[in-house]
């Protein structure tokens, strides 16, 4: 993702401020009930869990999305089995997942989160090139690979595409 250093600020001014909560103390608190997994798609905002380990990348998408009234950040994860941990806890309705992260990379997490989420929108969202992973990763069950070259406006609606193609009419 292009990070502009002027969009971060503005985001970190927002959360400084108190005009913007911090996405990472959003959705439900470990032990708490969440949706049924074998329940459809409720109505409301999407559900989404972020596992990238650059903490500024991490960060910014949670400010990001928070900022939009269609996300709900309700997890984060700095590595792979972090991730698989958020996705079984949470039951998200998206998962962006960093294809390069340390103790397990997206490649070995994705199958997993797939097993445990296969209603959830999985997107890989990584710094490789598009052109060489992308039939790997729709093999293993993603639905989209996205370059984090994209500016956050097509990234957010690229989301939102997504999500909405997998909502039930």
């Amino acid at each position: 993702m292009t990070m502009h250093m002027a969009d971060l600020r503005a985001y970190k001014r927002m959360v400084d401020t108190g005009r913007l909560m911090d996405a990472r103390a959003v959705g439900p608190k470990p032990g708490e009930a969440t949706t049924d997994p074998g329940s459809p798609v409720a109505p409301g905002p999407c559900r989404v869990v972020v596992a990238d380990d650059a903490d500024g990348v991490r960060d910014l998408l949670c400010l990001l999305l928070g900022t939009e009234p269609d996300f709900t950040v309700v997890g984060v994860a700095a590595d792979g089995a972090q991730a698989i941990d958020e996705v079984h806890r949470t039951d998200p309705d998206l998962v962006l997942l960093d294809l390069a992260m340390p103790v397990l990379d997206g490649i070995g997490a994705l199958p997993r989160i797939r097993r445990i989420a296969p209603r959830a929108v999985v997107v890989i969202f990584t710094g490789f090139s598009e052109e060489t992973l992308l039939d790997q990763v729709l093999a293993l069950g993603a639905d989209a690979l996205l370059e984090k070259g994209l500016a956050t406006g097509p990234l957010v609606d690229q989301l939102r595409q997504l999500y909405a193609a997998r909502r039930p009419a």
